[in-house]
């Protein structure tokens, strides 16, 4: 069961620098994050609570306003999930 859920709610961002301030805040990244895509993913892995549920919420809006970066965020938050099956469910719609 997870006891730890986020929900993130892109479907308003239009900028990928704002996608990475509003993931930063979101996920209570540590003050060093780099906001860009391997910060990131070093973030979710080594400084986000397990178990967790995230479920991103907004994706298909978000991939027409910022392709890249949606991309880079299914990518990354699909790999994390990989990475940890029994503590980690991804939802993205």
């Amino acid at each position: 069961m997870m006891n730890n859920s986020v929900e993130l709610k892109v479907s308003l961002i239009t900028e990928e620098s704002v996608l990475h301030d509003y993931l930063f805040k979101t996920l209570n990244f540590p003050s060093y994050y780099g906001s860009n895509w391997d910060a990131f993913d070093e973030c979710i892995n080594n400084d986000v609570s397990r178990p967790i549920n995230i479920k991103v919420i907004g994706f298909m809006q978000l991939l027409k306003q910022v392709p890249r970066g949606a991309k880079l965020l299914k990518d990354c938050l699909t790999n994390y999930g990989e990475r940890y099956p029994d503590s980690v469910h991804v939802e993205i719609s």
